[in-house]
């Protein structure tokens, strides 16, 4: 009975993941949750500290009973701040909810995942992505939390909420959850993502966070071309975007005609894009977590 649950849940991932995925008017994979939250007003420290539990239902048989995760960080999002509570909480390979505590034990954020949403492998069920990191780098830190994390590729979403100094509460960003496989770059205040496209063709994108929103500033697009009838290899595309004017432009567009792969192109070395950089992650897991830091 043990393995027809595994692969029950295997089945399950894959499925709920194909179905909580959606595409935008520009190509780019989106995911949502469906939650509500409470946030209440208030009158950076590297420190952080956490903690783990995992729980069964005893009213079931040990075999079948979903999994029920609790993890917390304790963290200041300013050096002249108090140190917060942040609770994460899971059921089975669920996400279900998020809770953030004031130095006082007041809850000043409260978050609710409607169950069964958007699956996370459970290897990542121990602290389902939850990190207090500096995402929009205005000095001050904010959470992340899995959305989803599944599928044939292992990519992974964030949903965030950004702390706002002026009315010291959590706001929730939109379009951080567009983000896939994010990678924070401090010294650039840039996000990296790569993923959520087919095996055969590579997106690259740099997110800016710019008028409250985080958007691609740079795009990168390879992928291989073959004759429609034949299918015989003619090269790969290449189609490089810059936002311009509030908007992304063809900078660049080209084939590589040498018989290369997608992960062995000269835009590996290339001084801006670096794609031969771990940073470019790709699949998610714990792996990635030094890039949410």
């Amino acid at each position: 009975m043990k393995k027809h649950f595994i692969a029950l849940a295997i089945v399950s991932l894959l499925l709920c993941a194909s179905s909580c995925q959606s595409s935008n008017s520009s190509g780019k994979v989106n995911t949502s949750h469906t939650f509500s939250s409470t946030s209440s007003t208030l009158s950076n420290s590297k420190t952080q500290t956490s903690a783990f539990s995992e729980t069964s239902d005893s009213s079931k048989e040990s075999e079948t009973s979903p999994k029920s995760y609790k993890y917390e960080i304790r963290a200041r999002l300013h050096a002249n701040m108090p140190e917060y509570r942040f609770v994460a909480s899971g059921k089975d390979v669920f996400v279900t909810g998020l809770n953030v505590y004031n130095e006082k034990g007041l809850s000043i954020l409260s978050v609710s995942f409607k169950p069964e949403d958007c699956p996370v492998y459970p290897e990542m069920m121990d602290t389902m992505g939850l990190h207090v990191s500096d995402v929009n780098f205005d000095g001050y830190k904010d959470v992340i939390i899995l959305n989803c994390f599944a599928g044939a590729h292992g990519n992974t979403w964030y949903d965030c909420w950004l702390w706002d100094a002026k009315t010291s509460a959590f706001v929730h960003s939109k379009s951080f959850i567009n983000i896939c496989n994010p990678a924070l770059d401090h010294e650039k205040h840039c996000i990296y993502s790569t993923g959520g496209s087919g095996a055969g063709c590579r997106d690259t994108d740099i997110y800016k966070f710019i008028g409250g929103e985080f958007v691609i500033s740079n795009s990168l697009s390879l992928e291989y071309l073959n004759e429609e009838k034949s299918g015989k290899y003619i090269g790969i595309q290449v189609i490089e975007e810059a936002l311009k004017n509030g908007r992304l432009e063809v900078v660049r567009k080209y084939v590589i005609h040498e018989d290369v792969s997608l992960n062995d192109t000269k835009y590996n070395n290339d001084k801006f894009w670096q794609l031969n950089n771990p940073r470019w992650y790709g699949i998610g897991g714990h792996d990635a977590d030094k890039w949410l830091e």
